[in-house]
């Protein structure tokens, strides 16, 4: 592929400058060091290369969400940087772009998460491909789903979810154990459990296991502060007072397979 040379009148970092404005919102010009060359990029993950340019002809490459690269050559009105910006945003907008959201699957399962959440969800940010849909509980908690890419050397992979509950109730806590599957071979979700909220939350779900304890003074008299199912669930528990006999859950996070992520969310209601 052409690269630019020092007998190109119009330069990369001109045009990358000069295409952002055509793309609209979103989109950030990261020019290399020597101004040679540089990139296009968004929030969303898009990352479009800047190659060269050789008269007319504008090189670019999309860097593509499955770990692949997309390059596409397309030819200007003139030779000018103007021109040339104006070629190079519509490769982006009518190719480049659609490719990278067709086989983005952070953007799937970030359109699956705010179906679920219909009007509850507060707003959706992205930074560097990472997606956060925010939302409230009716209880006055904070709920948060992030949505992380998969590494790009996971081809076909999917996007990995998890959905994090601060401050739930114990009624919505319990509810969420009830929708999501934690059934799992693990013998350690025999252990016994101690504290009445842990053991509320133990039978919403029979397969958590504790993992961590509090021994307030003998080890008969202490108090389950985590509950997991591995890959599926992890449950903290905080306690109150100087006696640690009020508690409550302090934080809840789903993650592993979607169909657990998307009970989670469905599982309380609207606030």
């Amino acid at each position: 592929m052409p690269a630019i040379t020092h007998r190109t009148a119009v330069s990369v970092a001109d045009v990358l400058t000069a295409t952002r404005p055509l793309l609209g919102r979103g989109w950030t010009v990261f020019p290399a060091g020597t101004g040679r060359t540089g990139s296009l990029r968004t929030p969303l993950g898009h990352i479009v290369t800047l190659d060269g340019i050789h008269g007319r002809s504008v090189y670019a490459t999309a860097l593509l969400p499955n770990g692949g690269r997309a390059p596409y050559a397309g030819m200007a009105k003139a030779a000018t940087v103007e021109a040339c910006a104006a070629e190079l945003a519509e490769m982006i907008r009518g190719t480049l772009a659609p490719l990278h959201n067709g086989l983005c699957p952070t953007q799937r399962a970030t359109a699956a998460v705010t179906t679920a959440l219909g009007q509850r969800v507060r707003g959706t940010a992205w930074h560097q491909g990472v997606a956060h849909a925010h939302w409230m509980l009716p209880s006055g908690g904070r709920a948060r789903a992030e949505i992380r890419p998969p590494a790009y050397a996971a081809r076909h992979a999917r996007a990995s979810v998890e959905v994090t509950l601060t401050d739930p109730s114990t009624e919505e806590a319990a509810a969420v154990l009830r929708a999501i599957d934690t059934d799992n071979a693990d013998i350690r979700q025999t252990d016994a459990v101690h504290g009445d909220v842990a053991q509320l939350l133990k039978a919403a779900a029979p397969g958590l296991r504790p993992v961590t304890y509090y021994d307030r003074s003998t080890p008969t008299d202490r108090l389950t502060t985590t509950l997991t199912v591995d890959d599926v669930v992890t449950v903290e528990l905080a306690y109150r007072n100087a006696g640690l006999s009020e508690a409550w859950v302090a934080r809840m996070a789903v993650h592993g397979a979607m169909t657990n992520v998307l009970a989670a969310i469905r599982a309380v209601p609207a606030a």
